[in-house]
């Protein structure tokens, strides 16, 4: 996707001279971004491209006014540093702001301005990607998450998704239905299993819920998967690992706030997510334990099947972390507030008591923040430090506001 550069200048100004002084402006830009920068005629409201104003002078801030009655935004207002560039700027973001419309200046360093328009192009082809997206819901919310309804429409205002409501028994009757489970062991999985008996069902879980997420055209779901364990005596953690390996958002127990923080996130980054819950704070090292019994197998450095853990049944994933950078996110159930933190893998455990896959993870936010006022149980992670980009997302598609320990 390309930047549609729109500049506007005033006609008081002589535009060879603005050219020729604004010249190395550009070029240093174009060299920081690595790429030619694209001058548009007028914003395409029809077209895919990020628009950004180049703010070449100042008296152009009714000029800008009337274009952007006609465009949705968000805005980015390039400004130079000559031609009342960056005041013409502040006062049309001002107006911008006043308005209820959301914008931000793009001025600085060319490191610096590089960095914000790619971050700024990645959230807007997210936004997209989302407004295009169609997320199952294969099950209502288990019993246990009391503080995870959402409203539907209000998911569809503020990122486009359509939430498509599927009955848990339309997924059971297709498990054992849907293909040769030993036909896909892409993985090595049965180098790793436990018991060889435990993963062919687990392997028809994924079959089925693959067919699901072809009939319905989905691009994620969330699955009610306690309620296997009864009726097929396995566990969706497999197919749920699986399934995100794939590229295909797969969130656990019809968590749907996870569901849609766990796609805000693999949308943006591109990279697997693993769902968890938090099990151990320690507030003198600002450490946060998560552990979860799946995770995508394209995030993990090695990896090894053990039962699922409340039930002591099906294949489940115990996985290896490689340390380094992460990214921990979670947003309310009702898309007022967000957590947001960078931080650093630390180490993976081992321990008996908890869910299978588990990590230590040491965090930029004070870990206090699950002690005063968690948006929830489950919290999303990735690896990289991506809280730029999805503050970045955030700021332009709703009035979400981080939540911080006070």
């Amino acid at each position: 996707m390309a930047l549609q550069i729109f500049p506007l200048s005033s006609k008081l100004h002589d535009e060879g001279r603005l050219e020729e002084t604004y010249l190395p402006f550009i070029e240093a830009l174009e060299h920081e971004m690595n790429e030619p920068l694209q001058i548009c005629g007028s914003p395409d409201e029809k077209s895919d491209d990020l628009t950004v104003f180049f703010i070449k002078t100042g008296g152009v801030e009714e000029k800008f006014r009337a274009i952007a009655e006609r465009c949705r935004g968000p805005f980015l207002l390039l400004a130079g540093s000559m031609h009342n560039s960056l005041a013409a700027s502040c006062e049309i973001l001002c107006w911008l702001k006043a308005q209820g419309r959301r914008g931000e200046i793009i001025h600085g360093s060319p490191v610096h301005m590089a960095e914000r328009l790619r971050i700024h192009r990645s959230a807007y082809l997210a936004g997209l990607r989302m407004s295009r997206a169609r997320l199952g819901v294969i099950g209502k919310p288990s019993p246990w998450l009391i503080a995870s309804n959402v409203n539907y429409g209000k998911a569809r205002e503020i990122f486009g998704v359509e939430l498509i409501d599927i009955p848990i028994e339309k997924y059971l009757e297709r498990i054992g239905r849907s293909g040769s489970a030993s036909a896909d062991d892409r993985y090595g999985l049965q180098e790793r299993v436990f018991d060889k008996s435990s993963l062919p069902p687990a392997l028809d879980a994924y079959l089925a819920l693959k067919s699901v997420v072809e009939e319905y055209g989905l691009d994620g779901l969330t699955l009610r998967c306690f309620d296997m364990l009864e009726p097929v005596r396995t566990t969706g953690c497999i197919a749920l690992s699986l399934l995100n390996s794939e590229g295909k958002v797969a969130a656990c127990e019809g968590d749907l706030p996870a569901l849609l923080s766990m796609t805000v996130m693999s949308f943006l980054t591109g990279r697997p997510v693993f769902m968890a819950n938090p099990c151990r704070i320690d507030i003198d090292g600002n450490t946060v334990v998560l552990a979860h019994c799946t995770v995508p197998l394209s995030m993990v450095e090695s990896y090894r099947l053990e039962t699922h853990f409340e039930s002591g049944i099906g294949a489940a994933v115990a996985a290896d972390i490689a340390s380094g950078p992460a990214t921990v996110f979670r947003l309310s159930s009702d898309f007022r507030h967000y957590f947001l933190s960078d931080g650093e893998i630390t180490e993976s455990l081992r321990e008996s008591t908890l869910c299978r896959t588990q990590i230590r993870l040491r965090m930029k936010e004070d870990v206090r923040y699950f002690l005063s006022g968690p948006l929830g149980n489950h919290h999303l992670v990735c690896r990289g430090a991506e809280s730029a980009l999805i503050r970045c997302l955030l700021e332009n598609r709703g009035d979400a506001v981080p939540v911080r320990y006070q």
